[in-house]
């Protein structure tokens, strides 16, 4: 929902108003700086916004958490070049590999195998969560990390299934 102009300044003056009856001088969000409220807030006021944190998240079972999503991996899917894929896709995390198979663009199997012989896409499964969560982009880890490889053959698919986003973690939950 994009924010009117003329209402957030409504809303903005009864938030002062309602803070300066109660002692109180700053407005905090508390929600993500990608929110239209907020946005409009820092370019209106005199806001500080604190630099971003990369938040320190652990996935301990990949194959469990793509099950979660696998969804979404079809959604992007759909919405790509890659729509009808039919092709295994093994994901190398060093000691074991995460395998979707996907069939006409949904995700038909997932497992993980205690293997690690195809490397067309291998990461350190400790920076693999950046792109997971959407923190870094595929490029910005190859570039960072020299062990994360993806094969020319695999990098679009990657980029469509893990694409960069802005993201926020609620910590009020």
């Amino acid at each position: 929902m994009d924010v009117v102009q003329p209402v957030a300044q409504t809303i903005l003056s009864f938030l002062k108003s309602l803070g300066k009856q109660r002692g109180l001088e700053n407005l905090v969000a508390t929600v993500s700086y990608h929110e239209p409220f907020v946005q409009h807030l820092l370019a209106i006021e005199d806001a500080k916004q604190s630099k971003p944190y990369a938040w320190q998240i652990r996935v301990t079972a990949y194959e469990k958490f793509f099950e979660k999503v696998k969804l979404l991996f079809e959604k992007r899917l759909k919405e790509s070049t890659f729509c009808g894929l039919t092709e295994t896709v093994n994901f190398n995390f060093y000691r074991y590999t995460v395998q979707i198979a996907f069939e006409n663009g949904l995700a038909a199997d997932i497992k993980r195998l205690e293997t690690n012989e195809d490397r067309s896409i291998r990461f350190n499964p400790l920076v693999f969560v950046q792109l997971l969560l959407g923190c870094r982009s595929r490029e910005e880890l190859e570039r960072i990390y020299p062990d994360c490889i993806v094969r020319p053959s695999h990098r679009h698919l990657v980029d469509v299934l893990f694409p960069k986003l802005p993201s926020y973690i609620h910590t009020e939950y």
